[in-house]
C-alpha cells in the first residue's frame, strides 16, 4: 500500500512540474520562435525519488526488522558495480578472465551507501569513483598494458582536487564531483 502511494505521489508530482516546464516553454517558445518548428523533450519520472519519499521511507524503516534495507543497500551497490564493469568493458575489452577481478576491484571501491547528486549525470559520477578509488597497482594486476593507457585516458578526461574529481565540458562549464571518503 505504501509503495502505491509513494509511487502515486511521485508521478503526480513529475506530471506536476512537467505541466509547469511545458507551459513555461510554451510561452517562450510563442515569444522567442514564433512561426518556427520547436522541439521539446520531456523527462520521465526518476525511480529515486521513490527512495527519497517520506511515506516510503517510513514504512521501510518500520518494517526493516531483519536488515532489509542493508540487504536492498548490498544488492544496490553490487548492481552498480555490474553496472560500472560493464561501461568499462565497453572501453577497455576486457577478457572473461579480467571481468570479474575487475568487477571486485569496482565493487570494493564504492561507499556502502551512495547517492549521486546529480541525477542526469549519475554514471558520470558512479564512474569517477572507481576511476580514481582503484590503486594504480590493483589496475596493472588485471588490465594489460594496451588497456592500462585506455584506463589511463578515461581518468585524463577528469581534473582530481583533492576529494573533488572536474569535469569540463564543451561549452566550458565544469562539473564537479565529489569522491566518497
Amino acid at each position: 500500500m505504501a509503495g502505491k502511494g509513494a509511487a502515486t505521489q511521485c508521478v503526480a508530482k513529475w506530471k506536476e512540474q512537467t505541466r509547469r516546464s511545458l507551459d513555461r516553454w510554451k510561452d517562450r517558445a510563442a515569444q522567442q520562435f514564433a512561426g518556427r518548428n520547436v522541439r521539446y523533450g520531456l523527462s520521465l519520472p526518476r525511480t529515486e525519488q521513490l527512495d527519497q519519499n517520506n511515506l516510503w521511507q517510513h514504512t521501510v524503516q518500520k518494517f526493516d526488522t531483519a536488515g532489509v534495507q542493508q540487504e536492498r543497500s548490498r544488492f544496490q551497490r553490487d548492481a552498480v558495480a555490474r553496472y560500472l564493469t560493464a561501461m568499462l568493458d565497453k572501453e577497455l575489452w576486457l577478457t572473461a578472465d579480467q571481468r570479474e577481478p575487475l568487477e571486485a576491484l569496482v565493487r570494493e571501491s564504492l561507499p556502502e551507501s551512495f547517492r549521486p547528486r546529480q541525477t542526469y549525470l549519475k554514471e558520470v559520477e558512479l564512474l569517477v569513483i572507481p576511476l580514481f578509488g582503484i590503486a594504480d597497482d590493483d589496475v596493472s594486476q588485471v588490465l594489460t598494458k594496451s588497456q592500462q593507457a585506455a584506463w589511463q585516458e578515461i581518468r585524463n578526461q577528469f581534473q582530481v582536487n583533492g576529494r573533488t574529481v572536474l569535469m569540463d565540458t564543451q561549452n566550458g562549464n565544469q562539473f564537479h564531483f565529489a569522491l566518497p571518503p
